[in-house]
């Protein structure tokens, strides 16, 4: 088992003990967080584009969350690291945009989902040195696929929002 499997298998474990004392959870919330979570990393007109097989998930329970963050993090931070140093992809300032594709037309308020777990990632793999206001604006937004429920996010150099 190579050593990206194993930290995979070491979050579920660990999951699955969390979540066996946290009863505030729907069982989908449960099923989401314990699911594995690919990415794939491309680059299109100056811009990289994260997915993440997953649902950005919601921003609840403090020790779910904590343990969702390390596992977006881990699932994030090396894959686009490593895309960003082949690609030579660094940037004082930032624009991320990010997208949630929910798999049903549940109405869900922007501030309630976990976020700030991503711009943490693009910190911690080296896109910008640090994620203040100064260096990094934020655009979130959700849309529906039912069959193909997700992630994605765009990072590019800052640009003129409004």
């Amino acid at each position: 088992m190579d050593k990206y499997n194993q930290l995979e298998c070491e979050q579920a474990e660990i999951l699955e003990e969390i979540l066996k004392f946290s009863d505030g959870l729907k069982m989908e919330d449960k099923e989401e967080c314990l699911s594995l979570l690919p990415v794939t990393i491309t680059q299109e007109n100056g811009c990289i584009k994260i997915t993440i097989k997953s649902v950005l998930p919601h921003e609840k329970n403090l020790i779910t969350y904590r343990t969702l963050k390390t596992i977006w993090c881990e699932s994030i931070v090396p894959n686009l690291r490593e895309f960003c140093k082949k690609h030579n992809l660094v940037y004082e300032k930032a624009t991320i945009k990010i997208v949630a594709y929910l798999s049903n037309d549940y109405i869900w308020d922007v501030d309630n989902r976990a976020y700030s777990m991503i711009i943490n990632a693009v910190r911690r793999a080296g896109i910008v040195k640090d994620d203040n206001y100064k260096n990094v604006q934020v655009v979130l937004t959700g849309n529906i696929d039912k069959e193909n429920p997700r992630t994605e996010v765009y990072i590019q150099k800052e640009i003129s929002i409004i």
